[in-house]
């Protein structure tokens, strides 16, 4: 099949789930292209974008904003695409319905497409479906789907609930992560449940294997996960804090950046954690899985997720995990047995739970062998890309 795969950026190092959802595609056969809004301009790049030399097959969404800019883009693209981009425009651009700056971001979106029939649209992101939905009638042929990771759903529910009504009814089919998800989904104006579908972000088990290198003198408390606002690193700290005063020898490794780094790393100092906590900045997949390689216990205290992919990567390296009691991670690991469960609010309740840990080696082998089993039974990703293989063949082109 030709599967075109849309996206906010590409590269992105925090979006390891659209990488593995491109690369088990082109391991299977497919031929693939890559549509993103925005280029990666700084950071670590995961070292499979350039093993699949994945940048040759990306493409750009390029929308000028200044209004020359808009008019000579556009009369090169009718010079290069001729009648054939001014028939498809007229499939989608309804008559008196837009404005003449919608039709022309519409031209600079369906350009890119111009070059090639794919049989699969599959967009990542409620905002990147609804952008491109009009799609469907460029190219009617072309069955067009929508995977909802989390934040996007969010948005509707900060924003307007109905933001997603044309994609959530005119799509061919919605995936999601999680039951959660299509809870969220659910009251959204445009759901139809029968167009709805879970699909579980993956694991590359041939790369997050359980191969601790060495026994730590102090056990190692690792957390994975951007420095934002939902992802509160300060209830961490504050934990750590708390386990630190129990007497508890240990280390904890904060895997990330982000906009509050500055803010983490001042508050570091103000508890007076310096030399139990490290900030290793945002790493690539190949650094992550070093971390988690030394990792010893995952601690996660997000106040919101959708799912929890860190989870799976942390239990398939055979580290148990603590987790804190928010919508979305009920479904990645197995309380009392792969990992603790504490209540949103109950500090103490993490602390006791990651002193336990750290207090015994024994525990944290049995539920580490736990945790990757669980992850190898359910989450393999080999196994949730021929399921979703079978999903775009048999549900969607009919083959």
């Amino acid at each position: 099949m030709k599967i075109a795969i849309a996206t906010t950026q590409f590269p992105s190092l925090s979006q390891t789930f659209v990488l593995n959802h491109i690369i088990s595609l082109k391991k299977l056969g497919h031929e693939v292209n890559i549509f993103a809004f925005r280029r990666q301009t700084a950071g670590a790049i995961h070292e499979d974008v350039y093993a699949h030399d994945l940048l040759s097959d990306a493409k750009y969404f390029d929308v000028p904003k200044r209004r020359l800019k808009r008019c000579v883009k556009a009369i090169s693209l009718l010079g290069k695409y001729h009648i054939r981009l001014i028939g498809k425009l007229m499939r989608c651009c309804r008559p008196f319905r837009l404005s003449l700056y919608d039709v022309l971001n519409r031209m600079f979106l369906l350009a890119p497409f111009m070059d090639k029939t794919y049989d699969i649209i599959h967009c990542h992101f409620g905002p990147v479906g609804q952008d491109l939905i009009f799609l469907k009638e460029a190219f009617p042929k072309t069955k067009f789907l929508v995977t909802f990771h989390g934040f996007d759903l969010r948005l509707a529910e900060k924003g307007r609930m109905d933001m997603y009504r044309e994609l959530l009814s005119r799509a061919d089919a919605v995936l999601t992560v999680s039951d959660n998800n299509i809870e969220q989904l659910s009251v959204l104006p445009g759901y139809l449940p029968q167009r709805v579908v879970k699909q579980f972000n993956g694991i590359d088990l041939e790369k997050f294997q359980h191969r601790k290198s060495k026994e730590n003198l102090k056990p190692v408390i690792v957390t994975v996960a951007r420095l934002v606002p939902e992802k509160d690193l300060f209830c961490a700290l504050n934990i750590i804090r708390t386990l630190k005063e129990s007497g508890v020898a240990f280390q904890y490794r904060i895997v990330g950046d982000g906009d509050l780094r500055t803010n983490l790393e001042a508050k570091v100092s103000a508890l007076g954690l310096e030399e139990q906590v490290h900030f290793t900045g945002g790493l690539a997949e190949e650094g992550v899985i070093k971390e988690l390689q030394g990792a010893d216990i995952f601690l996660l205290t997000s106040r919101r997720e959708a799912f929890g992919v860190a989870l799976l990567e942390a239990q398939a390296m055979g580290v148990p995990v603590v987790v804190r009691n928010v919508d979305g991670v009920q479904e990645a690991f197995q309380n009392g047995k792969t990992g603790f469960l504490f209540s949103e609010d109950d500090l103490s309740g993490a602390v006791h739970y990651l002193q336990t840990l750290c207090e015994n080696p024994e525990l944290r082998k049995v539920m580490g062998e736990r945790g990757e089993k669980f992850v190898r039974q359910y989450f393999h990703m080999d196994v949730l890309s021929r399921r979703l293989e079978s999903f775009y063949c048999d549900r969607l082109t009919g083959a």
